[in-house]
């Protein structure tokens, strides 16, 4: 994953984005710039400026491929094109996904990604509270990376 240096401040900026993702469902502005900032700032310390815009771009591309297929089963489903931002995905989550595409090869981004929604669904699914329909995607993304990062860092 790299230094330590550059994996203290993203488990601090995840440990917040969880902090309000559950508490208030809102991720600040702030905090999504600085999550993407140091991100690719990890990841050009892993790799070259060419490779990390390089596999950045590709891993865009394989989120963009997952927001199709969502949206095409959303179409589907509810039999006609009704917007799925804001009411079934949130802006927040989806610029959380952006963020984090710089950080990882995408031999890797390919698996983490769908394993943290799982990880997501397993964690808050049964435990949301009543006034959410919602679940804190892009806080139990962050937690499912921080955990990840800190075991693959001790491996």
């Amino acid at each position: 994953m790299g230094t330590w240096i550059c994996t203290v401040p993203l488990l601090l900026i995840w440990g917040q984005i969880l902090r309000q993702d559950v508490n208030f469902r809102r991720i600040g502005v702030l905090e999504l710039i600085l999550l993407g900032v140091g991100c690719f700032w990890t990841g050009w310390m892993q790799e070259t400026l060419a490779a990390t815009l390089l596999r950045t771009g590709m891993n865009v591309l394989y989120l963009s491929v997952l927001f199709l297929v969502l949206r095409l089963y959303f179409c589907i489903r509810e039999r006609g094109w009704k917007p799925i931002v804001d009411r079934l995905l949130g802006k927040g989550d989806l610029y959380f996904a952006l963020a984090i595409t710089p950080l990882f090869a995408p031999d890797r981004f390919i698996w983490i990604f769908p394993y943290t929604l799982v990880f997501t669904i397993a964690c808050f699914a049964w435990n949301r509270p009543k006034s959410h329909r919602t679940l804190p995607l892009a806080g139990g993304q962050s937690l499912a990376l921080a955990i990840y990062v800190l075991l693959d860092g001790l491996i």
